[in-house]
């Protein structure tokens, strides 16, 4: 994988470490090999999962799961591979509704998980602000936004936005106790089928 993250991401984007954390914390690694080599990845849990440029800490329901850190290789993009890896996934978990986040910015990402059928649930930011963070959480379909401060801390910061996606597809959003950078995401949601062959990434 580290090879795959490498070429898509650039040297050193993932560590070993960072993979065999995720490994013992119980997350499951789904790769697609081409011709004998790792062409594509991605990570799923189904636990609570904490985003941590954003401060978010994120959960679903218990027959939903939560797919991070998709990860193409440049020579093997736009050939379908995240389509199958995602369907191999959903069926290999018997999910009925998967959350993706995508790093606003990367509309490719973002276009591949659409023609998947995903569809947007929010967009999440967050800003530091001298020594207030500023977190704005805008919900597609019915335009609601909402803001939520907290004060910036030197030290593990108590304080950490939660969005959970409940059984219906909904978010609900407020802080949670738990603890830099500017970051944005994109939040989307699958529910129900599988993902189709032939998608194009």
């Amino acid at each position: 994988m580290l090879e795959v993250a490498d070429a898509a991401l650039g040297p050193g984007a993932r560590r070993a470490e960072t993979f065999d954390g995720r490994f013992l914390s119980g997350m499951k690694a789904y790769i697609l090999r081409k011709e004998g080599k790792p062409a594509a990845y991605l990570w799923v849990t189904s636990q609570k999962h904490v985003i941590y440029p954003l401060r978010l800490w994120m959960e679903v329901p218990e027959d939903a799961a939560i797919v991070l850190d998709e990860t193409t290789s440049p020579q093997n993009q736009r050939q379908g591979m995240l389509g199958k890896l995602l369907r191999f996934a959903w069926d290999d978990n018997s999910l009925r509704m998967v959350a993706i986040c995508v790093r606003s910015g990367n509309e490719a990402s973002f276009a591949a998980n659409c023609r998947l059928g995903f569809c947007p649930v929010c967009i999440i930011s967050m800003t530091r602000l001298l020594a207030t963070r500023l977190h704005v959480v805008r919900q597609h379909g019915s335009g609601v936004v909402r803001r939520f401060l907290s004060r910036a801390r030197i030290t593990v910061n108590p304080f950490m936005l939660r969005c959970r996606l409940n059984s219906g597809g909904l978010l609900d959003v407020g802080w949670t106790r738990g603890d830099v950078v500017n970051a944005r995401t994109n939040l989307l949601r699958r529910c129900g089928g599988t993902c189709p062959d032939g998608e194009t990434e």
